[in-house]
């Protein structure tokens, strides 16, 4: 699922070649929940992280879908 965020936020065609830290996908799954990340803003708290972890789950689901329809009979 991280990948999936990666390429989400990132706007990436593939995942990076290196696995993201802790810090760095606590950040993106917020940035899908509406967190700016701006320097005066903190940290993400529950609720933007709850939006980011539902959005992430419709992405997933949405990838699943793809994938399924997408694999040649």
């Amino acid at each position: 699922m991280d990948s999936l965020c990666t390429l989400t936020i990132h706007k990436t065609p593939s995942p990076p070649s290196s696995s993201p830290t802790l810090l760095e996908c606590v950040r993106w799954i917020a940035q899908l929940g509406g967190f700016l990340g701006r320097k005066s803003d903190g940290e993400p708290g529950v609720k933007t992280l709850w939006r980011g972890i539902q959005r992430l789950n419709d992405l997933s689901a949405m990838w699943q879908m793809l994938q399924v329809n997408s694999r040649p009979d």
